[in-house]
């Protein structure tokens, strides 16, 4: 079969729509790739508490102004932050009852705390409930 048939196959089929990506998808994404990192900050400038900035002002100082706004006002928070290896990072969140969340893996702490807000988000907001990777110790 040619390249050109499989192609045409595809189209038919509706195999090459993207599929939209949710809270899960973003938290478990890797964010080396500077186009990962645009699609976390596109992600965060889609909430409610975020949506009066502009992309480019996504910045550690607007993350961190939004996330005790957040804080504040929920009680749902950053339990601990631990170095899970040379490379990357660990952050857990607990609710208002001290009940854990999730914990969200970063390699930067920009962008765990961009992954904390949208697990705030979908948390307090959407009401979503976060799947446990008991590879990770999750309960």
């Amino acid at each position: 079969m040619s390249s050109e048939t499989r192609m045409q196959n595809i189209i038919k089929s509706g195999k090459n729509k993207k599929k939209k990506m949710g809270i899960e998808d973003f938290i478990n994404m890797d964010c080396r790739l500077p186009e990962n990192m645009a699609k976390l900050k596109r992600a965060v400038n889609k909430t409610k508490w975020f949506e009066r900035f502009d992309f480019e002002e996504i910045t550690p100082s607007t993350i961190e102004e939004g996330y005790l706004k957040v804080e504040k006002k929920y009680g749902a928070r950053v339990a601990y932050i631990h170095k899970v290896s040379e490379l990357s990072w660990g952050i857990m969140i607990k609710d208002a009852e001290h009940k854990w969340v999730e914990t969200v893996y970063c390699n930067t702490l920009f962008e765990g705390m961009c992954k904390v807000i949208l697990v705030l988000y979908g948390y307090l907001i959407k009401g979503m409930k976060f799947k446990t990777d008991e590879k990770f110790g999750g309960k």
